[in-house]
C-alpha cells in the first residue's frame, strides 16, 4: 500500500466517469480506495457526478457496493446532494460494506451530529463552510486561506469531531499542515492529474489524494 492513501477518481485511467468500466478499471488500478459520485433519483441511489435526467441510465449504488465489497478497496462515497447521508449508511449496511465506507462531498453538520459512529469515516470537503463565490476565488487565486482563517476551519473542525479533511491540492500550503497536524486532522487533497503537481504533493505530510492516473502516481511514487 501507498504511504499516502490512494484514491481513484470516479472517471480514472481514461474512463467514462461513475461507469461500470470505470468501477472495475479503478479495483484493478492499483488504488487503495475507489471514489463513488452518489446522488437520488426516484427513490433510487445511483452514481452519478451531474444531476440525473430522464433518459440517463446510471449505475446503480448498490450494484457498485456489490462489485466492490469482497475487495478490500475502502470506498469513497462522494455525495452529490445533500439528504443522502443516511440513504448511502442505510444501503452501505444492507450489502456489508459499511465498514469500507468514507464519505465526502456534500456531507452537512446536521448528518455529522446524527451519526457520531460515521464521523471518522467523514473527509469534510472545506468548500462546504464557504461560499460558492469565496470557493471559486481561492481556486482561481490559487491562494492560502490565510492563518485566521484556516484557524476558523480547524477549529470548527474539532467542534465538529471531525480528523479528516477533503481540500482542493491548490490551496495547501505550510500553514494548512502545521494547523492540520495541531489539530490531529488528516488531510485528502483532490484532484492531482499532473506529474509536476503529483511529485509534489508526495512531498507533503497528507493523509491521501484522488486523482484519474492511479497507476501513474504509484510509478512516480516507486521511482
Amino acid at each position: 500500500m501507498s504511504k499516502i492513501v490512494i484514491t481513484a477518481h470516479a472517471g480514472c485511467e481514461g474512463t467514462v466517469d461513475n461507469t461500470w468500466d470505470s468501477i472495475v478499471t479503478a479495483k484493478d488500478s492499483g488504488c487503495d480506495v475507489v471514489e463513488l459520485d452518489v446522488r437520488k433519483k426516484g427513490g433510487e441511489m445511483l452514481l452519478s457526478h451531474n444531476e440525473i435526467k430522464d433518459g440517463d441510465k446510471p449505475v446503480r449504488l448498490e450494484d457498485a457496493f456489490m462489485l466492490l465489497r469482497d475487495t478490500g478497496k475502502r470506498i469513497n462515497c462522494d455525495l452529490k446532494e445533500e439528504g443522502i447521508f443516511e440513504d448511502v449508511k442505510r444501503m452501505a449496511e444492507k450489502t456489508g460494506v459499511i465498514g469500507n465506507l468514507l464519505y465526502t462531498g456534500s456531507v452537512t453538520t446536521d448528518d455529522i451530529e446524527k451519526f457520531e459512529t460515521e464521523r471518522g469515516k467523514i473527509f469534510f470537503n472545506v468548500e462546504n463552510l464557504f461560499s460558492k463565490e469565496e470557493t471559486e476565488r481561492l481556486r482561481e487565486d490559487g491562494g492560502s486561506l490565510g492563518e485566521e482563517k484556516l484557524r476558523e476551519v480547524f477549529e470548527t473542525y474539532k467542534k465538529l469531531g471531525l480528523t479528516g479533511m477533503n481540500i482542493y491540492f491548490g490551496l495547501v500550503d505550510e500553514k494548512l499542515l502545521t494547523l492540520a497536524k495541531e489539530y490531529g486532522v488528516r488531510v485528502a487533497v483532490w484532484t492531482v492529474d499532473e506529474e509536476a503537481d503529483m511529485k509534489a504533493m508526495m512531498k507533503l505530510p497528507i493523509f491521501g489524494v484522488t486523482t484519474r492516473f492511479v497507476k501513474k502516481w504509484i510509478e512516480l511514487e516507486g521511482k
